[in-house]
């Protein structure tokens, strides 16, 4: 076994021990609908705190981490935890209200996925209506990167993980977390697949 894969292994096996509330990729939860809420529930308050307080733990001792949904932790409502802005913010019931024309590509990791990253094409920007922890109603209108990461969340919330939409040839495991950069590029740009064409002319056809 590759010294780089066995180290991955033994960080991806302690990151499961210390984290069992998580669930990973081949749980039933993770490809499950999620209901919207009534923010007011108790319960719901409850299991909001829980979700905001396992993604600022995770991101704490892993020093990775921008989003982090209800169902990635066996709570099937409509809730995500994002970190933009220089903060953590709770979603509720979140709803895409527009998307740019424009779109970009890029690869995107994930909490239950461990190492393995997705190459995927989403719209540049999106808007998203939703309800804050006290259940005021608010729109984010994200810049790039935010709008990548709260996509990638909402798709949590339908049971969409990001390898259902990586390209062709779009999936690879990264051995070093903290040297992965969740860049966006240009879809005129050169094909993440490794080929010399352009991504429109590639696995983007």
């Amino acid at each position: 076994m590759p010294a780089d894969l066995n180290k991955f292994l033994n960080v991806w096996k302690k990151t499961i021990k210390n984290f069992p509330d998580i669930s990973y990729l081949g749980s039933d939860d993770l490809r499950k609908k999620c209901k919207n809420v009534v923010i007011t529930d108790s319960k719901t308050q409850k299991d909001i705190k829980k979700l905001k307080e396992i993604f600022l733990g995770y991101r704490e001792k892993t020093g990775f981490g921008r989003g982090l949904a209800a169902p990635q932790i066996g709570v099937l409502k409509r809730f995500v935890a994002v970190f933009v802005r220089d903060k953590v913010m709770i979603l509720v019931n979140p709803r895409i209200t527009k998307r740019s024309n424009e779109l970009t590509i890029a690869e995107e990791l994930c909490v239950s996925m461990g190492n393995l990253a997705a190459t995927v094409v989403r719209p540049k920007f999106v808007s998203i209506s939703y309800q804050d922890e006290t259940g005021k109603e608010l729109i984010i209108d994200g810049n790039d990167k935010e709008s990548r990461v709260i996509q990638h969340e909402l798709d949590h919330l339908d049971g969409i993980l990001n390898i259902d939409k990586a390209i062709r040839n779009g999936l690879r495991f990264v051995y070093d977390i903290k040297q992965f950069e969740m860049n966006d590029f240009d879809l005129n740009s050169k094909c993440p697949c490794g080929s010399d064409k352009k991504y429109i002319d590639c696995c983007g056809k």
